[in-house]
């Protein structure tokens, strides 16, 4: 599904949300849970010794506070194609990749349950959770490949020029393979 970014002008069908995920949201949430409590576990185990609830009240907020502020900003990543190449709109692994450095003819929709070579399989850097990764990662195959994927069985896996592949989860995959791959000009 294509959409337009509030205060851009853009032609239709050129930018694209990264496909949602529930699990990998459900599982952050979730560590958030057993994070706050396992904290009210160690502060009711010290009975009135209220200095635990001061050493560990800063730590669980920080920390639920990055995973939220990810459980958040994993449903906003955009993929914008436009003339000049491939905008991944991510804050921490987002990207510019030229449209001389795609490999659009061997790019492809794949389903990695079944082409289980191309799955990622060591973060370099970035994130990964059950259901997400975004960021650099080697994938089973040895290549070096930048990833956003939210969803194993449709991925644009997109080799490059430039010694590393890109491996997408739009929620229109044929629709932002169909916009890299018009012509330009």
């Amino acid at each position: 599904m294509a959409f337009k970014l509030p205060g851009k002008r853009m032609k239709p069908g050129s930018s694209f949300l990264i496909k949602r995920n529930a699990k990998a949201a459900y599982w952050i949430w979730g560590a958030c849970a057993g994070l706050l409590g396992l904290d009210l576990s160690v502060v009711l185990s010290t009975g009135s010794d209220n200095r635990a609830i001061y050493a560990i009240l800063p730590t669980t907020l920080i920390v639920a506070s990055v995973l939220g502020a990810l459980a958040w900003k994993m449903n906003k990543i955009t993929f914008e194609v436009s003339e000049r190449g491939l905008e991944v709109h991510e804050p921490v692994c987002g990207k510019f990749i030229s449209r001389e450095l795609l490999d659009l003819d061997k790019a492809q929709i794949v389903d990695l349950n079944s082409e289980s070579n191309l799955k990622p399989s060591l973060k370099l850097i970035g994130t990964a959770v059950p259901g997400y990764g975004a960021g650099w990662f080697k994938l089973k195959n040895g290549e070096k490949a930048l990833v956003f994927v939210s969803a194993e069985r449709d991925v644009v896996y997109i080799p490059t020029r430039d010694g590393y592949s890109v491996l997408l989860s739009a929620q229109d995959n044929p629709g932002l393979l169909q916009a890299l791959r018009a012509p330009q000009g």
